[in-house]
C-alpha cells in the first residue's frame, strides 16, 4: 500500500505561510459580490428613473406617445437584458475562474511541502484523465494531503453542476447544445432561455451571489480541514 503523502510533508506549517493567499481569496470573493450588489441597485434604480420620467413626458406631451413608449421599451430592453447578460454572466465567469485558480494555487501550497516528490509525479499520472481542471485539482488536494471532503460533496456537487453552464457561456458563446443543460436551463428560473435557438443568460444576481458564496464556503472548509491536519502534525 502506498505512503500517504502526508507523512512526507516537511517540518512547516503550511497555512500559516498561505494565509495571505486565502485572505487574497477572501477579499476578492467579497469585492465580486459587494460590486454585483452595488451594480443591481444601480440597474433598479436606473429603471425606476426611466419609468418616472417617461410618465412625466406623457404628462408633458400626449401626442409623441408612440415615440416615447419606444424610448421607455429600448431603455427597460437595456436594463433587463443587455446589462443582465454582460454583468452576471462577466460575474459568474471571473468567480468560476478565480475557483479554478485558487484550487491551483491550493496544490502548489502542497507540492512545495512535499518532500516525495516521486509523490506528485505519480498522484499527477493517476489523475491524467481527461477531468476538469476543477474536478482534477479537487482530487488531487484530497489524495496528496489524505483530508476527508465527503461531509462537503453535496456543497461539490452544486458547485461543480455550473461547470457546464460556464462552458457553454465560454466556449459555445452562451448557447446549450446539450440536452442535460438545456432542461437545467429551461427549469431555472435563473436564466433567460430561449428554446428555438438554445441560447440563454443569466438573469438573476441570486445565482451568481450564490455560487460566489458556495465557493467561498467550500474554499473554508478546504482551508480548515487542512489547518487541522497541520495543528495535529505539530500537537
Amino acid at each position: 500500500m502506498d505512503n500517504n503523502p502526508i507523512d512526507d510533508i516537511l517540518n512547516i506549517k503550511l497555512f500559516p505561510v498561505s494565509l495571505s493567499f486565502w485572505k487574497e481569496n477572501l477579499d476578492y470573493l467579497f469585492s465580486i459580490k459587494e460590486q454585483l450588489l452595488n451594480t443591481n441597485f444601480g440597474l433598479l434604480k436606473r429603471k425606476g428613473t426611466a419609468i418616472e420620467e417617461f410618465t412625466e413626458r406623457i404628462k408633458a406631451n400626449k401626442k409623441d406617445l408612440y415615440d416615447l413608449e419606444l424610448d421607455l421599451s429600448d431603455e427597460l430592453y437595456h436594463i433587463d437584458k443587455i446589462y443582465p447578460e454582460i454583468v452576471y454572466n462577466s460575474a459568474f465567469i471571473y468567480a468560476y475562474s478565480f475557483l479554478e485558480i485558487s484550487l491551483k494555487k491550493l496544490k502548489k501550497i502542497i507540492d512545495q511541502h512535499i518532500i516525495n516528490k516521486k509523490e506528485i509525479i505519480n498522484l499527477n499520472k493517476k489523475l491524467y484523465k481527461p477531468l476538469p481542471y476543477t474536478v482534477k485539482s479537487k482530487l488531487y488536494i484530497e489524495k496528496a494531503s489524505g483530508i476527508d471532503l465527503i461531509n462537503e460533496q453535496e456543497l461539490w456537487d452544486s458547485i461543480d453542476k455550473k461547470r457546464e453552464v460556464r462552458n457553454a457561456i465560454v466556449h459555445n458563446a452562451s448557447n446549450a447544445d446539450k440536452l442535460d443543460l438545456q432542461t437545467y436551463l429551461k427549469n431555472d428560473d435563473n436564466f433567460e432561455f430561449d428554446e428555438k435557438t438554445n441560447d440563454f443568460y443569466i438573469k438573476k444576481l441570486d445565482f451568481v451571489f450564490n455560487f460566489i458564496t458556495d465557493c467561498e464556503t467550500y474554499l473554508n472548509f478546504l482551508h480548515k480541514q487542512l489547518s487541522d491536519i497541520d495543528e495535529n502534525m505539530y500537537n
